[in-house]
């Protein structure tokens, strides 16, 4: 559950539309690469949690032991035939086993920090197939919780039917820590196109697309900003599915002594994986992944990739994620 922007819940209203209903991979799959640290999920009770390990570097030089956790519950406070009001609180921890130093001279923290608390509000209106929602988070993101580390996101959205079935989604976001800059409204729009065996969400600053050709097989990719997520699957959720995948992300912090007020230090990094998901029980779900992670920088700088405040490149190494899901129905 990494803090990117939170747009998973722009999911729930084209599922309650029904548009939705070709099945998903779990949420920390390609789909919920476009969610959040407090992303909405399933419109019931949720508990979710995270855990990963990166083992050292196999040179031991520069890529020292990495540890993350998160936790998460969502749920519904209210929820009518034409309106949801939902509620997410969520936080985690990234430690570095060891002090990393910049080639700027600059030595960052071994912990950061994220705590998130958000509402959303959806309504369908009442001309078929319309609808519009708003989401709002307020936290922390940082290496220590501070007036300086204080984080917030907003999102809106309007959706209304296209030709031939499809759907169209139009949003408007800004946020003091997104990947596309602090404090700038960014507009955004898809369409979605659904077959019995495709569905493809085609726009800016978005794009996904999940093709099931044939049972048991499913592909998935996604890409919104710097999150690009791609993967093969073959198995039944219900039972058990085995999937490959490669990635690409960034995690955003904000520093409580940084100099330059929109200065972000990033962690970058991208991944080959493999892994399986099983139901443990009835509403229990889990996944466990393991894979290399590659092409690592940290960096502080304002922009996407700008390295101006400094940064260090970590070698390759292994990793493990465990992940699980209670649904309470």
């Amino acid at each position: 559950m990494n803090a990117f922007l939170s747009l998973s819940f722009l999911l729930f209203f084209l599922a309650e539309s029904n548009l939705l209903a070709q099945e998903r991979p779990a949420p920390s799959g390609p789909m919920g690469a476009i969610g959040g640290l407090a992303g909405f999920g399933p419109q019931v009770p949720t508990l979710s949690y995270e855990g990963s390990h990166i083992a050292e570097s196999e040179s031991g030089n520069s890529g020292p032991v990495v540890n993350e956790n998160s936790l998460g519950i969502s749920m519904p406070v209210f929820k009518s035939e034409k309106e949801t009001v939902s509620l997410a609180l969520s936080g985690s921890t990234l430690h570095f086993c060891e002090e990393l130093t910049l080639d700027s001279g600059t030595t960052v923290p071994n912990d950061f920090y994220k705590a998130e608390a958000g509402l959303q509000y959806s309504r369908r209106l009442e001309e078929k197939g319309k609808s519009f929602g708003l989401r709002g988070t307020v936290g922390y993101a940082g290496d220590k919780i501070n007036d300086r580390t204080q984080s917030f996101n907003f999102i809106a959205n309007y959706s209304f039917p296209g030709s031939e079935g499809g759907q169209w989604v139009t949003m408007l976001y800004i946020s003091n820590n997104g990947p596309f800059g602090a404090y700038v409204p960014i507009p955004g729009f898809f369409y979605m196109h659904r077959t019995p065996a495709f569905t493809g969400l085609f726009g800016l600053p978005l794009l996904s697309m999940q093709w099931t050709p044939v049972n048991p097989w499913a592909f998935s990719f996604s890409l919104f900003g710097t999150t690009v997520k791609t993967e093969a699957a073959y198995g039944a959720m219900e039972q058990i599915q085995f999937f490959t995948g490669l990635g690409f992300k960034q995690q955003k912090f904000l520093l409580s002594n940084r100099v330059e007020e929109k200065d972000r230090y990033t962690i970058e990094e991208k991944n080959a994986e493999i892994g399986f998901r099983k139901p443990l029980y009835e509403n229990v779900f889990s996944e466990f992944k393991a894979g290399y992670v590659f092409d690592r920088t940290n960096f502080i700088g304002q922009g996407l990739t700008d390295k101006d405040g400094g940064s260090i490149a970590l070698d390759q190494s292994y990793y493990f994620k465990w992940s699980a899901r209670v649904m309470i129905k």
